[in-house]
């Protein structure tokens, strides 16, 4: 492996997962809204940037509730 590959490959990021596997989530989201919310509950550190009436507050009162119940109350 060239030293220049070596670079590259030091560069390479990987994805991980150290949040909440699998959550019960509210049924009066729709379905767009429980993927983000369960993607950013799997994630454990996420951002939720979602355009003006997509619902953000719903989102984030979810993933809020799922993570306090998780911890026990801590956030």
């Amino acid at each position: 492996m060239t030293e220049y590959q070596k670079f590259l490959a030091s560069k390479s990021r990987t994805i991980h997962f150290d949040g909440i596997p699998d959550a019960d989530l509210n049924p009066a989201m729709f379905p767009f809204q429980t993927d983000v919310v369960r993607w950013a509950l799997r994630k454990g550190r996420a951002g939720i940037f979602a355009d003006c009436g997509m619902g953000k507050t719903l989102m984030q009162l979810e993933w809020a509730r799922v993570v306090a119940s998780h911890t026990g109350g801590w956030c």
